[in-house]
């Protein structure tokens, strides 16, 4: 959990605020209850509330990553059809001679362009 939330640097002190707010927390009944209690005393429980404001700010759903995947799919076979011949063997030639092209410097190759 400490690596996915910037703002959380040590985990016992995460659990430590936990068990100090466990009480107040099996007390709620819904998330709108978790929130005003966060909002009340949340500056006391600086990483829990982190925690809750990442929880609550999570995706429900796949359909932003969905709609990125389809767009991109889109734009792939664009440039599928649009390619030409002369294009897709470049592509391949650079793919093939890779090692070479990694030597390069890519600096020096836009000056003389």
């Amino acid at each position: 959990m400490c690596e996915l939330i910037p703002k959380l640097t040590s985990p016992p002190l995460l659990f430590i605020e936990f068990q100090l707010l466990s009480d107040q927390i099996q007390e709620c009944d819904n998330i709108n209850e978790m929130a005003k209690l966060l909002q009340e005393c949340g500056h006391l429980y600086p990483k829990v509330s982190s925690v809750y404001n990442y929880i609550l700010t999570l995706s429900i759903t796949t359909a932003i990553n969905e709609r990125s995947f389809s767009k991109m799919k889109i734009i792939k076979n664009y440039l599928r059809v649009t390619l030409t011949n002369e294009k897709l063997e470049y592509l391949l030639l650079c793919s093939v001679e890779h090692d070479i092209l990694d030597k390069l410097d890519v600096s020096k190759l836009t000056e003389q362009w």
